[in-house]
């Protein structure tokens, strides 16, 4: 929920019919530890329905579950923990990475970030004009 209410979706209509689109943002981590206390906040200001966080390493995955339950975020994340995909487009590691993201996210709209990236809460309303 938003601050006023509402929830984080979009409503588009097409030819007399209703869909919601939903938000989901998909991150891969690697060795970001230092930028996830930072970065992770941010994304949860969006208000994402769904947070898809892809891991290259199993060190950090218990360090970023704590932050997302610090937030209250635990439930809408999935920890993707990346190191037992063996795939020749592996050595293609983060782009690897958010393709499968983008293939494990379930909602209509997807914000592609990184782990050290800071996000502007501003993004939110952009998402709502698409469509």
């Amino acid at each position: 929920m938003l601050s006023n209410g509402s929830s984080l979706t979009l409503t588009v209509v097409y030819k007399g019919w209703e869909t919601r689109l939903k938000f989901s943002v998909v991150m891969p981590i690697y060795k970001d530890r230092d930028f996830l206390v930072y970065s992770l906040p941010t994304v949860f200001r969006l208000k994402p329905d769904e947070i898809v966080l892809l891991f290259d390493s199993t060190e950090e995955i218990e360090f970023t579950k704590r932050i997302c339950r610090k937030f209250g975020f635990e439930d809408k994340t999935s920890f993707i923990d990346l190191t037992n995909i063996s795939s020749r487009n592996w050595k293609c590691r983060v782009g690897f990475a958010r393709r499968y993201g983008f293939q494990i996210a379930t909602n209509d709209v997807i914000l592609n970030t990184d782990a050290d990236t800071l996000l502007d809460p501003l993004i939110r309303k952009y998402v709502q004009k698409i469509g």
